[in-house]
């Protein structure tokens, strides 16, 4: 359970603004890549290309300034990997399974399907990855 305290609310915002820096980078790679196309496979290039490319910049903002993790890197970055590969594909396939039912572009369909996302890596981050219990308060 997570308690909500000044700690914990600055800790929220400070990955969320991580997390935004993150998507601008993610959706503008994905948008530039994909041109809109429904083709699966070039949904998942661009979505492999762009979670990439953000998920480094995410992991380092997270660590050294949301989290401000002292644990060891390797470890983190192990466990932050493994979450982002699910997040990836689970991103990839949400959008192209909802793109088939709904006519949407599917950038805007990635945005609801990165938000939900969020949450729950947001979840995981805090209470598996960087669970760093010598935060100064």
């Amino acid at each position: 359970m997570i308690l909500v305290t000044k700690e914990n609310i600055i800790k929220f915002i400070k990955a969320e603004l991580s997390s935004n820096i993150s998507a601008v980078v993610d959706l503008g790679l994905y948008y530039l890549i994909s041109n809109n196309s429904n083709k699966f496979y070039i949904i998942m290039f661009a979505t492999i290309i762009s979670r990439i490319t953000s998920a480094t910049i995410n992991f380092i903002i997270n660590k050294f300034w949301a989290f401000k993790s002292t644990g060891k890197t390797t470890k983190e970055a192990l466990y932050f990997f493994i979450l982002f590969i699910v997040k990836m594909l689970l991103s990839g396939l949400l959008v192209y399974l909802i793109s088939k039912f709904i006519k949407l572009n599917n950038t805007i369909i990635k945005i609801f399907v990165d938000i939900l996302l969020f949450f729950i890596s947001y979840y995981i981050q805090n209470k598996y990855i960087f669970k760093n219990k010598n935060i100064a308060k």
